[in-house]
């Protein structure tokens, strides 16, 4: 492995974060004791991070694929299930790098202007099913701040 970077511990801590390998792509990673799992794109990522992780066993991060457009993703770590989470207003980069333990996700979109801009995303009551989160991004919430690049 290159260069590697911890990025995230929860309470039992299972740590994320995210490495470069000898080809020069990077992948996410979940370490939980002597356990290394790495987190990839099924479908051909040239990177992928892990950025946040909560007690509940989902982290989160983004990926890019090979049009070079970055997506949100969250990993479920009990199902080895990757989901990729998009903000509705984002053109080019989504990226999630925080979960807490009600599930709620913070982090970042670049919209068609090049403006990035912050967001707040709240879950759905039922955590354990993947398709109902990612419904609760429904109810999107942005927090409307811009940064200077």
């Amino acid at each position: 492995m290159g260069n590697t970077t911890a990025a995230a511990i929860n309470n039992s801590g299972e740590i994320a974060g995210f490495y470069t390998d000898a080809a020069g792509l990077m992948h996410g990673f979940i370490k939980n004791g002597i356990n290394f799992t790495t987190v990839s794109d099924p479908l051909g990522a040239m990177g992928t991070q892990l950025l946040g992780l909560n007690d509940n066993g989902l982290a989160v991060g983004d990926y890019t694929d090979a049009a070079g457009i970055m997506h949100g993703l969250l990993y479920n770590l009990l199902t080895n299930t990757l989901l990729t989470l998009d903000d509705p207003f984002a053109t080019t980069a989504t990226t999630l790098n925080g979960i807490n333990d009600k599930n709620q996700l913070v982090g970042f979109y670049t919209n068609a202007a090049g403006n990035t801009i912050g967001l707040l995303a709240n879950s759905v009551p039922e955590p354990a099913s993947l398709t109902l989160f990612a419904a609760g991004l429904l109810g999107l919430t942005t927090i409307r701040r811009r940064r200077k690049t």
